[in-house]
């Protein structure tokens, strides 16, 4: 991939090119680790309700969305920290 680049960039520049690629492939990871668990957000990542939803239904969303982020928190934390360490 593109590690051999951005591995000669440091600092701001490194930021400001590799923030967008790595957040570009968080957000379909994330919408991948929804759609495993049987939530089907958009693939930006966003939800729209356009019908009712029960307490039940809520609360599933709540534990997939928790869960699908504890499985990514690894990678977040090794490629965008400012995303956990705020």
């Amino acid at each position: 991939g593109n590690n051999g680049a951005l591995s000669d960039l440091e600092g701001d520049a490194l930021e400001d090119i590799a923030f967008p690629i790595i957040g570009m492939d968080i957000k379909q990871l994330f919408h991948l680790a929804m759609v495993s668990r049987g939530m089907f957000t958009q693939k930006r990542v966003q939800y729209n309700v356009s019908i009712p939803m029960t307490q039940t239904e809520v609360n599933e969303a709540i534990t997939a969305t928790a869960e699908g982020l504890a499985e990514l928190k690894p990678l977040i934390k090794e490629v965008a920290p400012q995303l956990i360490d705020w």
